[in-house]
């Protein structure tokens, strides 16, 4: 490949219920070379998963109308081959109860809604990409 080769685009999965959510998301993160892929419910990221899909990274609001984002994390972190994905909570819910469960679960990172985009990056980095370390 001329110029050296390029690193493929992490993928970021968004699990919320709301579009509008969805797409600050994916306005924050498509200037870092992040490829975002949406999801509406719990049924949905379980589909792509048993088709053998997978993300570098999963974003999950906890208050959704059928089943709660936790559910999901619950099975991703109980599962062998799911427990390595990195999981960060992105919620408007700051109760305690959903942040100790939530810690229970081992997921990566909890942030809450509205977001700063700098932050959002900077904890998918630190969680899934694992950029290597500069000679400082």
């Amino acid at each position: 490949m001329p110029g050296g080769s390029e690193k493929p685009r992490k993928l970021v999965w968004v699990l919320d219920c709301d579009a509008q959510q969805r797409d600050l998301v994916r306005l924050a993160l498509a200037p870092r070379k992040l490829e975002v892929r949406p999801f509406v419910s719990v049924s949905e990221v379980v589909n792509a998963l048993r088709k053998g899909e997978r993300p570098d990274c999963l974003l999950v609001e906890l208050k959704l109308p059928f089943v709660p984002g936790l559910d999901l994390v619950r099975k991703l972190k109980h599962e062998e081959k799911y427990k390595a994905v990195p999981v960060i909570v992105l919620t408007k819910d700051a109760s305690p109860a959903s942040r100790v469960e939530a810690i229970k679960l081992h997921v990566d990172a909890y942030l809450l809604k509205p977001f700063q985009p700098e932050e959002l990056f900077k904890t998918i980095v630190k969680v899934s990409i694992r950029e290597e370390p500069s000679g400082a």
